[in-house]
């Protein structure tokens, strides 16, 4: 450590960066009557790799005979979505809603894809050791498309006595497909 901190010394790193995204959104909605609403939605978004890819440190499985790394070259995922639902309003506070959405995703992320295969040979960047094993990391994996119907449903007991007025039944079923 002292020769390091020596090292060092008189040697400063500076590092600065600078960014800067947008990410642009329409939301509206129409009563159709006091109890019927429809809604609509385009947006756009990001979601960033974890920190633990920016840095190349190393875990090796010897049981599974894997070598992993981060990968600081991950690009951030991003997404298109388009959302429609309409909801029906019954009672105090209930209701019954009715939704589809459509979401494009550019460059998620895999985890711990294979990416080659550690070589024979003293210079194989792990001093001759771990011959042979997989060598796995994180990737951006290409463009996917998920899209599927939502529905909802949430009933309040407002007309029961009592405590039991404070109860009340919700529901939800999603259906999926990418």
């Amino acid at each position: 450590p002292e020769g390091s901190a020596l090292k060092d010394y008189g040697n400063p790193t500076k590092n600065a960066g600078e960014y800067s995204q947008n990410f642009h959104s329409v939301h509206t909605w129409y009563d159709l009557s006091r109890d019927l609403r429809v809604r609509a939605a385009w947006s756009t978004g990001m979601a960033r790799p974890s920190l633990a890819n920016a840095v190349t440190a190393l875990g090796i499985n010897e049981t599974a005979q894997t070598v992993t790394f981060g990968n600081p070259a991950l690009k951030p995922t991003r997404s298109t979505n388009w959302d429609f639902a309409a909801e029906y309003n019954f009672g105090t506070a209930s209701y019954v809603k009715v939704g589809w959405f459509h979401k494009k995703i550019e460059d998620y992320i895999r985890g711990n894809q294979p990416i080659g295969t550690v070589e024979i040979g003293q210079d194989n960047g792990f001093n001759g050791l771990y011959e042979g094993y997989e060598i796995l990391a994180n990737s951006n994996a290409g463009t996917a498309y998920t899209y599927g119907w939502e529905i909802e449903y949430l009933q309040q007991f407002r007309f029961l006595p009592g405590v039991l007025r404070t109860l009340r039944l919700s529901g939800n079923m999603t259906f999926i497909s990418a």
